[in-house]
């Protein structure tokens, strides 16, 4: 999916920047910052987390379009609940129900076709077990790229001979 590695600036500061903050009368923080790729398209880049459980997270790649988010990726955390692939399930194939697991959520045009959210679809990993480790692989996949910080030069040449 081209939009996957599409290079995407992130700011100088942007580990910072998505700090997560608890939202209101909830028991989850979040916090989102938007990034525009090379090929000008918008992108929001989420980080949420239970206060609760710290395996309970989701860092999300979203494409902003026409004032709506798609989910392009998540990586979730172990949540209490299990996730179930529903197509597979219906299909009787394998791994259509992840129970206890790390897992990452990517965009499938089958489930889009079917009705479901588009990014329903996930696989379990174990390249992960935290939530800076799912947002260090985030940012490392899917063609995030950091902002060099600016750099000044004289507008005179110094001389220190004189």
């Amino acid at each position: 999916m081209e939009l996957l590695t599409e290079r995407k600036r992130l700011p100088q500061g942007w580990r910072s920047q998505l700090e997560p903050k608890r939202k209101s009368d909830t028991r989850y923080a979040q916090k989102t910052i938007k990034v525009i790729g090379d090929a000008a398209h918008e992108f929001a880049l989420t980080v949420r987390t239970s206060v609760d459980f710290l395996t309970d997270f989701s860092v999300i790649l979203s494409l902003v379009e026409n004032g709506h988010e798609y989910n392009l990726v998540r990586h979730n955390g172990n949540h209490k609940a299990d996730h179930t692939n529903t197509i597979e399930k219906r299909q009787g194939l394998p791994n259509s129900i992840l129970r206890n697991a790390f897992h990452i959520h990517q965009a499938t045009q089958r489930y889009q076709e079917s009705g479901r959210s588009i990014d329903s679809y996930a696989e379990a990993t174990s390249l992960y077990n935290t939530l800076d480790g799912a947002l260090d692989l985030m940012v490392s996949s899917y063609g995030f790229v950091i902002e060099a910080a600016a750099t000044f030069l004289p507008l005179f040449d110094v001389d220190d001979k004189k």
